[in-house]
């Protein structure tokens, strides 16, 4: 598993020159459910609904789970995003795995490990989705990131550290006054991916 978890990792920086850039969020425009052109005058536009992912800057640094973390829509790469940027994806109505991916260290090891964190999803046309990519320290575990669903006022307060990228840009947070929210019921709970049940190897407790 700490094999795959590495050739993961690396594979996310092998497939980056394919990536659309939209400055510290980097979206993968091949992806199956993604909608990246609006309907020209005339044509009928592809069903979508609006997917904010956020990430704040956290008030401690943590190393190596600083750095760009990776979420993946249905086994395939969606997104990367440096923390303090938040960015509008339009996502197909569709259901999946959102699983968020970043590297951790533990204990006293020397080199770090690619852990993730997940919940599912039903995106469900003309609804509007705010996922802040939460960091969870959970000390000699390492640190996460739990793509937690929140409200629209939520997703106002967690922005305030936030730079504006990509769509967004078109549909700021701090400009919406009232969307059209998910039902809760389209958001399923995570569960933990521990590392000392992901990764059975490693010695955590030393």
């Amino acid at each position: 598993m700490y094999k795959a978890g590495k050739r993961l990792f690396l594979a996310f920086i092998i497939l980056s020159p394919i990536l659309l850039a939209t400055g510290c969020a980097t979206v993968d425009e091949k992806h199956p459910m993604l909608v990246t052109k609006q309907a020209k005058p005339g044509e009928k536009q592809v069903p979508f609904a609006s997917v904010y992912f956020i990430r704040p800057k956290p008030l401690k640094p943590k190393g190596v789970a600083d750095k760009k973390i990776y979420v993946e829509y249905q086994g395939k790469l969606l997104l990367s995003i440096d923390e303090g940027n938040y960015t509008l994806l339009r996502i197909k109505p569709s259901s999946g795995e959102i699983r968020v991916i970043n590297q951790t260290k533990f204990t006293n090891k020397q080199e770090p490990i690619t852990v993730w964190r997940h919940r599912n999803y039903t995106f469900i046309e003309g609804k509007t989705y705010f996922i802040y990519l939460k960091r969870d320290v959970e000390g000699f575990r390492g640190v996460f990131y739990d793509p937690q669903p929140v409200h629209l006022e939520q997703a106002k307060k967690l922005i305030d550290t936030c730079w504006t990228r990509g769509e967004a840009r078109d549909a700021p947070i701090d400009e919406l006054v009232h969307v059209d929210e998910a039902p809760d019921s389209a958001i399923q709970g995570q569960q933990p991916a521990l590392p000392e049940n992901v990764y059975k190897h490693e010695h955590y407790f030393k």
